[in-house]
């Protein structure tokens, strides 16, 4: 059974992006949002979001671990790892965290 996933990040406040994507979207079971939403939660009922750097105003979580299919997905926004080996960090992270993805 194939799952489709819709990932963003980095929307920074924009409402019609995000609103847009999930109108083009409409068969995704999930719409993860990776930080720097700078919205609250309510705005966004169908997305998962994790805390990005300019996301002050919100109580997000820095991270998440979710459960989709036979896979476990790391979900944080990257400034939470240096800038240096970033990918390497976050790919070290989730597999500490039992994630494959």
């Amino acid at each position: 059974m194939k799952m489709k996933l819709v990932v963003v990040s980095d929307s920074h406040g924009k409402a019609n992006i995000l609103e847009e994507i999930v109108e083009r979207h409409p068969d995704a079971q999930a719409y993860l949002h990776c930080g720097d939403i700078e919205a609250p939660q309510e705005y966004y009922p169908e997305y998962t979001i994790v805390l990005g750097n300019n996301d002050i105003y919100y109580d997000y979580p820095e991270y998440r671990i979710l459960n989709v299919g036979k896979h476990r997905i790391y979900m944080a926004h990257s400034h939470r790892f240096s800038y240096l080996h970033r990918g390497e960090q976050m790919a070290k992270t989730a597999l500490e965290n039992d994630c494959d993805i």
